[in-house]
């Protein structure tokens, strides 16, 4: 049988006493201030936690300008929206703008779903209220995956 190394074996020698004293006194050290300092098996279960790190470091970048992207894409398009909304309701205040006396129809509201039509845009609504025109447009988004309705509302007139 072989004995272990650094183990004293009975009737051994003086240095071999010394050896495994050191061993104790090795083994001491490394539990104290820095585990296993100098053993390189100590780090054996720290082995690729930087590219762990590194990982997820990059994947919440990657979803953060995911998160970023679709927030700048629903305001340009909301922006869009509102613009089209403001133009169909100009639109549609411009045909309402008429002597007192004469009846529009449905014209305003004609011209309003005209222009709002031209623009890829719905209108949910439309109503003329003298020489008013309120308008509400919808438009069906897709943002990041997530389909969603934007709503823009909308008055043009002379006001009262």
């Amino acid at each position: 049988m072989i004995p272990e190394q650094g183990a004293a074996t009975p009737g051994s020698d003086r240095q071999g006493a010394a050896t495994a004293g050191s061993d104790r006194q090795g083994a001491a050290t490394a539990g104290s201030d820095r585990q296993g300092a100098g053993d390189p098996r100590a780090l054996c279960g720290e082995h690729g936690s930087g590219t762990i790190n590194s990982v997820a470091l990059i994947l919440l970048a990657l979803a953060l300008a995911v998160v970023l992207g679709g927030v700048g894409t629903a305001h340009r398009e909301q922006a869009r929206l509102q613009a089209v909304a403001d133009l169909a309701a100009l639109a549609g205040a411009e045909q309402s703008a008429t002597a007192p006396w004469e009846d529009v129809g449905e014209r305003p509201c004609a011209a309003a779903s005209s222009v709002a039509a031209a623009n890829g845009v719905a209108l949910q609504s439309c109503d003329v209220r003298g020489s008013d025109c309120l308008v509400v447009a919808t438009q069906s988004v897709r943002i990041a995956g997530i389909s969603t309705i934007l709503h823009a509302n909308a008055r043009a007139g002379p006001g009262s």
